[in-house]
């Protein structure tokens, strides 16, 4: 909310979007321990992930065939 109080000093008219530019609204005097406060974490819930399975048992076999041939080339 570190950026809720930076805008509430600013007026209305420099809120907008055209105004957010590092132009016109520099961050070289923000702390980065505030910027990274300010960051959200990605909408990734634990089973999004890709996990090891046994469709991965046909593509190592595969890697491991064709990393082979590369050897006796």
């Amino acid at each position: 909310m570190a950026a809720l109080s930076l805008l509430s000093r600013q007026s209305l008219d420099e809120c907008l979007i055209a105004y957010r530019t590092r132009s016109k609204w520099p961050l070289n005097n923000v702390p980065l321990g505030l910027l990274e406060a300010e960051l959200k974490a990605p909408d990734i819930t634990a089973d999004m992930y890709d996990h090891a399975g046994q469709d991965d048992v046909h593509w190592q076999s595969w890697m491991k065939a064709v990393m082979n041939d590369l050897d006796y080339e």
